[in-house]
């Protein structure tokens, strides 16, 4: 575009029309002010922004990229743990089915309630 006047737009080809509208608005102070933002919190995630950086030095990098480091190890031996040990459920159907047999065989029966009490087993033992 070589020159945008009064709504025409003129090419360097000699072409001319109706200017077409701008994909992107001009940045203003009021866009800036409403726009999008991310404020960091205080986790490792987002203080890896900084590491090894010059302002922040080499101490204090390297300690954030252990402390880095121990959070990723451990987050993903928590995903080990739950993904081998805690997605199968360790009762199964037989198991289920013989806790409401004596639920409602045994441990309600008036013979094994306490006499003093007038408790149920389960009443007991709940």
């Amino acid at each position: 575009v070589v020159e945008e006047e009064a709504g025409w737009q003129h090419s360097a080809s000699g072409e001319s029309g109706p200017a077409k509208a701008d994909a992107s608005p001009a940045i203003t102070r009021e866009r800036l002010d409403r726009g999008d933002m991310y404020t960091a919190n205080s986790s490792v995630w987002d203080a890896t922004t900084f590491l090894f950086l010059h302002c922040v030095g080499p101490v204090p990098s390297l300690q954030l990229f252990l402390c880095l480091a121990s959070n990723l190890f451990l987050q993903l031996y928590f995903c080990f743990l739950v993904f081998n040990f805690m997605l199968d459920s360790p009762v199964d159907d037989y198991t289920l089915d013989s806790l409401l047999h004596f639920r409602l065989g045994v441990g309600h029966d008036i013979r094994f309630a306490d006499h003093t009490t007038k408790e149920s087993m389960i009443s007991q033992i709940c």
